[in-house]
């Protein structure tokens, strides 16, 4: 940052001076070229005042030269960006409007394509329903042509029963009298077929009464017999629950009589200490010449308390195990006995049920197959 050499003007920074349009330079004093002119490093004789004046206006008009074709350049390069601004702008737009174009065409194509498929889908669909009522006409011209035929056919059937019912009203009225001789005759063989009929009936479901009663006998024996069975399997499962129970309490006793052998032990040793016995009942010291407790009152029994701990012997592993084996046995027999129970009466119900479906089933067909009685319309026929 100084001034201009030439005309003294502030130096903006720029290559000209905006005032004269010199030249500018980096390498100048604080005062452009004029510094280095005003400070010579050695004194120097001055100019003529003409050609100081006539190198100022030189150098002015070169510098407003120089800042012309400055201003010429700078406006030069202004249209020549504007100018590339402007083409790089068109080829922008220019390019877009392409994409744009070719994105339209795109659209337009697939906007074609669709319509084509709509329209092939159109004109299959309206060729599957032209062929579709095609064959409905087909169908109701066939439906046409055959009701007119059975029309026709019937037309002939009528004209054919009407000839048939005169022809027959003309033999009627010949007949007549010969069919009154018959009448009586046809109703005699009827009654006697009829007869005959009711007979054969009658036979048939008494035959098949006699055996749905047989097969109702049959299940009700064999009902019979398996509700005693059943009640034998009750039994055997009573018993073996008692079986059960009693030992159960034989092991209950036994453990009881474990538990109770460590005290009986240090009753007989005090007993036999002091010469005298203990009763069995409240376990008080008695004399061995006491028959009665004198506590309790109980009554006592010789050579109790001596042959307890025989008595009292502690159950052995196998004994328990063999217990235990017996009680799942016992638990296994009652609980198959229940199921053969179960068993049986289910087959016991069914064999009913069929008894019973079977004795329905004679009853709604002889009920079925029971003729009606003659009436005179029956009669009138002949």
């Amino acid at each position: 940052m100084g001034f201009c050499g030439e005309c003294g003007a502030k130096d903006e920074g720029g290559k000209f001076c905006p005032e004269c349009g010199a030249l500018s330079s980096g390498n100048a004093g604080l005062f452009g070229d004029a510094s280095t002119a005003l400070f010579p490093s050695a004194p120097a004789p001055p100019p003529a005042a003409t050609s100081v004046r006539v190198d100022a206006e030189r150098k002015a008009t070169a510098a407003r030269e120089m800042a012309e074709q400055a201003r010429q350049d700078a406006a030069k390069a202004a249209v020549f960006f504007e100018e590339t601004e402007n083409r790089r702008l068109e080829d922008a737009f220019r390019l877009e409007e392409q994409q744009r174009l070719i994105h339209a065409a795109n659209q337009r194509e697939d906007i074609m394509a669709r319509q084509r498929d709509a329209h092939a889908k159109r004109e299959a669909a309206e060729r599957q329903a032209e062929e579709a009522r095609q064959r409905a006409i087909k169908v109701l011209t066939i439906r046409f042509s055959a009701r007119e035929d059975a029309e026709a056919k019937a037309a002939e059937a009528k004209a054919a029963a009407e000839a048939l019912r005169q022809k027959a009203m003309a033999a009627a009225a010949a007949l007549e009298d010969q069919r009154r001789a018959q009448q009586q005759r046809a109703l005699e063989r009827e009654e006697s077929r009829r007869l005959r009929d009711e007979q054969r009936e009658r036979d048939a479901q008494a035959a098949r009464a006699t055996e749905a009663r047989a097969q109702r006998e049959a299940a009700e024996r064999h009902a019979d017999a398996a509700r005693a069975k059943a009640e034998l399997l009750r039994a055997e499962a009573v018993a073996a629950e008692a079986n059960r129970l009693q030992k159960q309490s034989s092991l209950r006793h036994l453990q009881q009589q474990q538990q109770a052998v460590p005290m009986v032990s240090s009753f007989q040793e005090l007993s036999v200490q002091d010469t005298s016995a203990a009763c069995s009942q409240c376990l008080a010291p008695c004399k061995a010449s006491q028959k009665f407790c004198p506590k309790c009152g109980f009554k006592r029994v010789e050579a109790v308390i001596a042959s307890a701990p025989a008595q009292q012997q502690r159950p052995t592993a196998d004994q328990i195990a063999t217990m235990e084996a017996d009680d799942n046995e016992v638990r296994r027999n009652m609980a198959s006995a229940q199921a053969r129970l179960d068993a049986k009466k289910l087959s016991e119900q069914q064999s009913r049920s069929f008894a019973s479906s079977l004795a329905a089933q004679a009853q709604v067909a002889s009920a079925s197959r029971q003729p009606p009685p003659p009436t005179s319309s029956n009669y009138a026929l002949f």
